[in-house]
């Protein structure tokens, strides 16, 4: 196989290699560089999922450089990494640089890392991560290290921002949440959240737990 050919298989492997699910007693190792998802238009929809277990599975990842954008209207976008459901399954993830940007009109944008619920457990170490929209008439849900259910959630977090600009946008942040005997352990740094424009609604819970 020539030099060139192999740098495109390489590549094409990296890029499907992208999107992992374990499930079902199966594991997953995957480590990731530049990972781009990006749609235009009208009505929309955009999912990525990355090092999810489900089913008993277990994920070991580590990913970095991963976007995903979303422009036009009436469009819906949503990413999920190390996220750990049912009894058994298991999710370390290791990530650095993960974007999620969308812009227009009557979008929804939804970011979930190291969630677990369902007797899962997740272990993510996560750093700039970032979360903005611009436009009207968008929501944007961003969840860290949220456990319930029997969940166990370890997260380190630095460097996390969510932003919004526009007119009657809604955003929501939620960190270290634990409810329904679930348990969270996070060790955030420089969390931020901004919004401008007019007519919007704000919300964060840090380490909440009922």
């Amino acid at each position: 196989m020539s030099l060139k050919h192999k740098a495109v298989a390489v590549a094409i492997a990296t890029l499907f290699a992208g999107a992992v699910f374990a499930q079902s007693g199966s594991q997953s190792k995957v480590t990731v560089d530049t990972i781009k998802q990006g749609q235009t238009g009208l009505l929309n929809s955009q999912s990525m999922d990355l090092g999810n277990a489900s089913k008993g599975g277990k994920s070991d990842v580590t990913a970095k450089n991963i976007t995903q954008t979303q422009d036009g209207l009436l469009n819906s976008q949503k990413m999920g990494i190390g996220n750990a459901d049912g009894k058994g399954s298991q999710s370390k993830v290791n990530v650095n640089t993960v974007k999620q940007s969308q812009t227009g009109l009557l979008n929804s944008q939804d970011m979930q890392i190291g969630n677990a619920s369902g007797g899962g457990k997740s272990n993510v170490t996560a750093k700039n991560i970032t979360q903005s929209q611009d436009g009207l008439l968008n929501s944007q849900k961003m969840g860290i290290g949220n456990a319930a259910s029997k969940g166990v959630s370890k997260v380190n977090v630095t460097n996390v921002k969510q932003s919004q600009s526009g007119l009657l946008n809604s955003q929501d942040m939620q960190i270290g949440n634990a409810a329904n005997g679930g348990k969270s352990n996070v060790t955030a740094k420089n969390i931020t959240q901004t919004q401008d424009g007019l007519l919007n609604a704000q919300k964060m819970n840090v380490g909440n737990s009922n």
